[in-house]
């Protein structure tokens, strides 16, 4: 091996490298300042991450039993974060309060307290009560049941080394997608309609 590198692969470790830099705005990636943004983009960058990855299996098919971990792991994150940014924002403003919850990666505890905010807005009917709540009930109740603590699809064992026992051999990517983008926009349907009866012009 070369001691001054000129020999080495062009990205090969050097003396001095760097991971984070800033050069210009025309190549850098901005980082949200505030707290509200940074969520919204977290949002939204774990949903079209997963989409991405799954656009790129379907011309790449050697590529899926690498990119479902990803793209599994990316769906479940959006579904964390969605809950916890209206919980945060909204649960506050009903009695009782709803404190926010950025301890753990449940989604059961998330979406039970989600439905008691949506309750919060109803008055002759409860969120369980609407087809779409029901239909996503049993969707986040699945993922659950499949990555109860979002570890499944990040490490290959438990927290004791065991390994973790998945209940299927493959799974459709495509058909996740499909599902999950009617997650994405029942989930921004909600937002929008909490945001509106709650007034956040004011927060």
């Amino acid at each position: 091996m070369s001691t001054d590198g000129d020999d080495l692969p062009e990205h090969w470790p050097r003396a001095g490298d760097r991971l984070f830099v800033q050069s210009h705005g025309a190549v850098d990636a901005p980082i949200a300042t505030f707290r509200g943004e940074r969520l919204y983009r977290m949002k939204k960058a774990f949903k079209t991450a997963a989409d991405l990855l799954v656009s790129h299996s379907e011309e790449n098919t050697h590529e899926r039993s690498n990119l479902v971990w990803p793209v599994v792991f990316c769906y479940r994150q959006y579904i964390e974060l969605a809950l916890k940014d209206m919980l945060a924002v909204h649960g506050k403003q009903v009695v009782p309060k709803i404190l926010p919850n950025w301890k753990d990666h449940g989604l059961l505890p998330l979406w039970r307290s989600y439905k008691k905010l949506i309750d919060a807005t109803l008055s002759e009917i409860s969120a369980i009560d609407l087809p779409e709540v029901i239909a996503v009930d049993a969707c986040i109740e699945e993922f659950d049941r499949v990555d109860t603590g979002s570890y499944t699809f990040r490490y290959p064992t438990d927290k004791q080394g065991n390994q973790t026992d998945i209940p299927f051999g493959s799974i459709d990517l495509w058909h996740l997608q499909n599902v999950m983008e009617g997650i994405y926009l029942f989930f921004e349907a909600s937002e929008a309609a909490l945001d509106a009866h709650f007034d956040v012009s004011y927060l």
